[in-house]
């Protein structure tokens, strides 16, 4: 079949532009360091890419959720921690007190134990970042209400109506930590309330105290080691927290490192080959060019002849 000058001319054109637009591409993902640059370089290798950094953003928020949650969790655990050595020199002073009614005055004692009564007020009252951490969901304002005699001390304790009380919320804040799950680095509402009682427990020990009743000194000494060993339990809990997000922010991490890596292998060049694979189509496309020039000045030449001819 005989081809006409067009057709050639044609073809050599098609064959520069699609060389050049290989040359193009090369020397784009050689500068870049990425061979997926626009979508159409290989839809299904992209599609796969563009999941998977959605993924990567994904676990960035739930690391910092984790990270945030850390803190709150830390600082619940701190606060607990604080709440059960007043617990334990309370429990000294009452012991020491309970053999001494009688023949000691007590008032140094009394205002030991309402130093003690404001610390622990002080834990229930504590703060991560603007949120109290004993209130459960009503995060914002105190957690607990506080009635309070002429002199500013906390008032006589009356089983009908305890001086300190609970006004947060009987449930506690929740927070994403991946797709479907949540963590709650705060104490719960039942956890909260014994935080209360255990303050209680030390008012009911200061009024024992100031009357100067050994037995009642005595039971109310041992019930604020119960609220001790409350506060112990809780503080477990707490780390228990605490061990939970570290292992979730190693799974994170682990996650994201291999997402990372699978992305590299499909959109980062590998630089060796496309490096070689640069030098083979800048060859051909030389020699493309070089041909183009030898067939067009045939042509020509052809022309020339024919017309002079």
């Amino acid at each position: 079949m005989r081809v006409t000058q067009y057709g050639t001319s044609q073809q050599l054109i098609y064959t520069l532009d699609s060389l050049q637009q290989g040359l193009n591409t090369s020397e784009q993902q050689l500068s870049s360091g990425q061979q997926l640059t626009v979508s159409s370089d290989n839809p299904g290798e992209v599609s796969q890419v563009i999941n998977m950094e959605q993924t990567l953003r994904e676990n960035a928020q739930y690391q910092g959720n984790l990270t945030s949650a850390n803190t709150i969790s830390t600082a619940t655990n701190s606060a607990l921690s604080s709440l059960k050595s007043i617990l334990v020199s309370a429990q000294d002073l009452g012991l020491s007190a309970s053999s001494d009614t009688g023949t000691t005055d007590t008032s140094a004692d009394v205002t030991t134990l309402n130093s003690y009564i404001e610390e622990a007020i002080d834990v229930a009252n504590t703060q991560s970042n603007g949120v109290y951490l004993f209130g459960g969901t009503d995060s914002t304002s105190s957690p607990i209400s506080v009635t309070r005699d002429s002199n500013g001390n906390v008032a006589a304790y009356s089983a009908d109506n305890p001086p300190v009380t609970y006004q947060g919320s009987t449930t506690s804040i929740a927070i994403p930590v991946s797709a479907g799950q949540t963590i709650s680095p705060y104490s719960n509402g039942t956890q909260n309330q014994q935080v209360v009682t255990a303050i209680n427990a030390l008012v009911q020990l200061r009024d024992a105290v100031t009357d100067g009743d050994s037995t009642t000194i005595s039971s109310t000494t041992k019930s604020v080691g119960d609220s001790e060993n409350v506060v112990i339990d809780q503080i477990s809990a707490a780390s228990s927290v605490e061990s939970r997000i570290s292992a979730m922010q190693t799974m994170l991490t682990t996650n994201s490192n291999t997402v990372d890596s699978n992305i590299s292998s499909l959109a980062d060049v590998d630089t060796a080959s496309a490096t070689v694979k640069y030098q083979e189509m800048e060859t051909a496309y030389t020699a493309a060019v070089t041909a183009a020039g030898k067939i067009m000045n045939y042509s020509l030449l052809n022309y020339i002849s024919g017309t002079t001819a």
